[in-house]
């Protein structure tokens, strides 16, 4: 049963902040965070999956914009998920190279969230 990534998008989302947040090299007025989804097919069935990329307090735009250019280098369509082991394995090569580990975490996380889907069982199975 053959899940193919078909398409992928990477969205930057901001939170605003109830209030703004003083750090030493500016205020944050909102927490900016990168979504990596997935647009899966599994025989004609399609599916999204979704993971995120972020870094703990504080994330900055400028944290986000190397996270966007970093999951940008992925070649992901045409892969299947069930080599979701070799496609993070490749992807740990390059975040050894450029540090942006944030993006591995949102690849393992979309890529769980897609082999769950295709075989319809929890996140907590697949560990």
């Amino acid at each position: 049963m053959s899940a193919v990534i078909r398409a992928v998008q990477i969205r930057l989302l901001a939170i605003p902040l109830p209030a703004p947040f003083k750090l030493g090299f500016g205020v944050l007025h909102d927490l900016p965070r990168v979504l990596l989804t997935l647009e899966v097919d599994q025989n004609g069935k399609t599916f999204i999956a979704v993971g995120e990329a972020a870094i703990d307090f504080p994330f900055s735009a400028y944290d986000a914009w190397d996270m966007i250019w970093a999951l940008r280098q992925l070649n992901l369509i045409g892969r299947e998920v069930e080599d979701h082991q070799q496609i993070l394995n490749e992807s740990l090569e390059a975040r050894e190279v450029d540090g942006i580990f944030a993006v591995q975490a949102a690849l393992n996380m979309v890529l769980d969230d897609a082999l769950c889907q295709a075989y319809n069982f929890g996140v907590s199975r697949l560990y």
